[in-house]
């Protein structure tokens, strides 16, 4: 997965469910500690929301919602 306008690598590993373990980049093998991401399904097999716990959460409020195309 890639994040934000600098696309930073981020490295997902399957935990449970719709949720998975995150790595942020750096030195040596990912220990996948620096939080999880879920993921929310709609209709479909694509993804409509992804939330993140305990990452990329500084505001509190982690959620993401997929936007239509214009």
């Amino acid at each position: 997965m890639r994040l934000g306008p600098r696309q930073m690598p981020v490295r997902l590993k399957h935990w449970d469910g719709d949720t998975f373990a995150v790595a942020r980049p750096g030195y040596g093998a990912p220990a996948y500690t620096d939080g999880f991401v879920s993921f929310q399904f709609g209709a479909g097999e694509q993804a409509t929301a992804l939330s993140f716990l305990r990452s990329f959460d500084d505001a509190g409020d982690g959620r993401f919602t997929r936007s239509t195309p214009p």
